[in-house]
């Protein structure tokens, strides 16, 4: 008696290892530029993007006053403002989270409404009695004074000066 024995075809070709290359490579090039875009902020939420002022100083004795000029988003209200003042010479900084009676210095803002042109910040020493070299806003020391903008958390404008 012949038994037939039932055999099942195979096929082992695939597809051809050039292709295979070839997509490996598209695959490649489209991850990276998705990777690419997404980094650079072309894809992806929306960013909040810094205005940017200008900022103008004026020395008087041991106070000093900056002018606010042109500032590119008018819609920015001074609650989404912080600053920061340093001493470049003794290394001292004074920032918003400082108690202010500890400070030394009297700095005004105008805390209420929006940025505008022409608005003033007053920075002055508030100690009595004889000032020293430690004394805050002493004369030949190197100042600089930064507006940060709390949403993206950079910096709107710089001004630096020698008191």
């Amino acid at each position: 008696m012949v038994t037939k024995i039932k055999t099942k075809k195979t096929n082992d070709l695939g597809i051809s290892t050039v292709i295979g290359v070839i997509l490996m490579v598209a695959v490649t090039i489209a991850m990276a530029a998705v990777a690419y875009a997404y980094f650079t902020g072309l894809i992806g939420g929306p960013t909040d993007n810094t205005p940017v002022i200008s900022l103008t100083q004026d020395n008087h004795d041991h106070n000093t006053t900056l002018t606010i000029g042109d500032v590119s988003d008018k819609s920015v209200d001074w609650s989404q403002v912080w600053f920061t003042l340093v001493d470049k010479t003794n290394q001292t900084q004074w920032q918003n989270s400082v108690p202010a009676l500890k400070w030394g210095l009297a700095i005004g803002l105008p805390r209420s409404g929006t940025l505008s042109s022409g608005q003033l910040i007053t920075i002055k020493t508030t100690y009595s009695g004889p000032l020293s070299a430690t004394t805050a806003l002493a004369k030949n020391h190197d100042y600089q004074f930064t507006l940060v903008y709390n949403q993206s958390s950079g910096t709107m404008g710089v001004v630096e000066w020698t008191q």
